[in-house]
C-alpha cells in the first residue's frame, strides 16, 4: 500500500490509557477522536496484555504490516487512512459492553487481541487508485447533454496472501505472539453469516458464545457507529 507507514511512539511517550479509560468513553466519543489519538489507544491497550511477543506485534503493525494506515474498506465503512484503527477500537469497546452484560467473563488480554487484532488480514492490502464516476451531465462541444465523468480517487484491495480473513488474521498474529483455542476461534468466527462457511460460525458460537458477541461488535461498528459513503 502506498500510503507510507505510520510512526509508533515508544510506549514511554503514550499517556496512561487503560481499558477502564475506553469503558468511560462513549461510542461517539471513541469516534470522534482524531487519528493520532486513535493510534496512541490501540498501541497503549494491546501494550497492556501480558504476553510475550506483544511489543513486537505492535511494532510490526506501526512499520512492515503499516495498520495504522490502512481504511477498513474501499468505500462501505470508515474508508479512509487511519480507519482500520478506528474500526477495530470502536469493536473493542462494544464487545467489552456484550462482555459485562452477558456475563461473558472474557480475559481482558483476549478481548484486547479480539478485537483490535480480528481484522489484521487488511493490514497494508489497499492502495489509492483513480476511479471514473459519473456525476450528473454537461453540454459536450456540439452542444449535446451527455454524461459527466470526473477521476475521484478511490481504494483498491491487492492481497498478495489471500489465505482467508479471519484464518490471515490469526496467522499473521501467530508470527508474534501465541493464541487461545478462544482468541482463534472468536477472530475465524467473526465474520459470521458474511463468510460462505457459515457452517463453521454457528459450531463456534456454540463452543465458544463470546464468537457471536465479537461478530455482533463488528456489525455494529460496521452498519451503526462508522461513517459510510453510497456505491458509487
Amino acid at each position: 500500500m502506498n500510503s507510507g507507514n505510520k510512526t509508533v511512539s515508544t510506549n514511554s511517550q503514550l499517556p496512561e490509557i487503560t481499558p477502564d479509560l475506553a469503558r468511560r468513553l462513549t461510542l461517539p466519543e471513541l469516534a470522534a477522536l482524531p487519528e493520532d489519538a486513535v493510534t496512541r489507544i490501540v498501541c497503549r491497550l494491546l501494550w497492556s496484555v501480558d504476553r510475550s511477543g506483544v511489543d513486537r506485534l505492535v511494532m510490526a503493525m506501526g512499520h512492515d504490516l503499516d495498520f495504522f494506515a490502512t481504511p477498513a474498506s474501499t468505500r462501505y465503512h470508515s474508508a479512509y487512512e487511519g480507519g482500520l484503527a478506528m474500526h477495530s477500537l470502536l469493536v473493542y469497546r462494544l464487545i467489552l459492553d456484550k462482555d459485562r452484560y452477558f456475563g461473558l467473563d472474557l480475559p481482558q488480554d483476549s478481548l484486547a487481541i479480539t478485537a483490535l487484532c480480528h481484522d489484521l488480514c487488511k493490514a497494508g492490502t489497499y492502495q489509492k487508485i483513480l476511479k471514473g464516476r459519473r456525476e450528473g451531465t454537461k453540454i459536450n462541444q456540439r452542444g449535446q447533454t451527455v454524461a459527466n465523468w470526473v477521476d475521484i480517487e478511490t481504494w483498491e484491495v491487492g492481497d498478495a496472501f489471500p489465505v482467508g480473513h479471519g484464518e490471515k488474521s490469526v496467522i499473521i498474529l501467530q508470527r508474534y505472539i501465541d493464541l487461545s483455542d478462544l482468541e482463534i476461534a472468536m477472530i475465524v468466527g467473526h465474520m459470521g453469516g458474511f463468510d460462505e462457511r457459515r457452517n463453521v460460525f454457528n459450531r463456534l458460537a456454540e463452543l465458544w458464545p463470546a464468537v457471536a458477541a465479537l461478530h455482533a461488535s463488528d456489525l455494529e461498528a460496521t452498519y451503526i457507529l462508522e461513517a459510510r459513503e453510497q456505491a458509487c
